[in-house]
């Protein structure tokens, strides 16, 4: 999506337990020289020497500003789930978990320096997605039966996914 509106990327790696972090940050940078990799916030940074290790590589070998870290705390993990979310059948995250996370951000993260580089990116453009297809047309299909379970063991699906198969689509 950043490529087609042609806005900043920040990317997010781990350097836990990952001494090569810049290695990583300069392949996803040279990987596809078209999108606009503006800059790094290294998440799980075990150690303020473990920051002093690694923002200065990634720096030295990329070009691209660290913007900031998150350290590695457990309170910060949310127990194992699908894709990392929370199905709504079990609940809401606490308000206090929020919380922790924002004062987090806003001691580690030059969110400042975030907002500055998206000012200084071009307004996303409609002429750089003309003639890309987000999503070809394909022919369809007879329409098919399917059915949907949803009860505690299976409830979680994404609304677009649900919604694809309303009119037209299966019954």
């Amino acid at each position: 999506m950043a490529k087609l509106l042609g806005t900043p990327v920040v990317l997010v790696p781990s350097p836990t337990g990952r001494p090569q972090v810049a290695a990583e940050v300069l392949g996803y940078q040279q990987f596809d020289p078209d999108l606009n990799v503006a800059g790094v916030i290294l998440n799980g940074v075990g150690s303020p020497a473990h920051l002093e290790f690694c923002k200065p590589q990634i720096e030295a070998t990329t070009g691209l500003p660290v913007l900031g870290y998150l350290p590695r705390r457990t309170d910060f993990e949310q127990p194992e789930r699908h894709l990392g979310l929370i199905p709504t059948v079990e609940g809401t995250v606490a308000n206090q978990w929020y919380e922790s996370i924002i004062t987090q951000v806003e001691e580690t993260i030059d969110v400042g320096r975030i907002a500055e580089l998206a000012r200084l990116s071009a307004a996303p453009s409609s002429a750089r997605a003309e003639g890309m297809q987000v999503y070809p047309q394909q022919p369809q299909p007879k329409r098919a039966v399917i059915a949907v379970a949803q009860d505690k063991a299976f409830n979680f699906y994404y609304q677009d996914s649900l919604d694809c198969w309303r009119p037209g689509a299966p019954k």
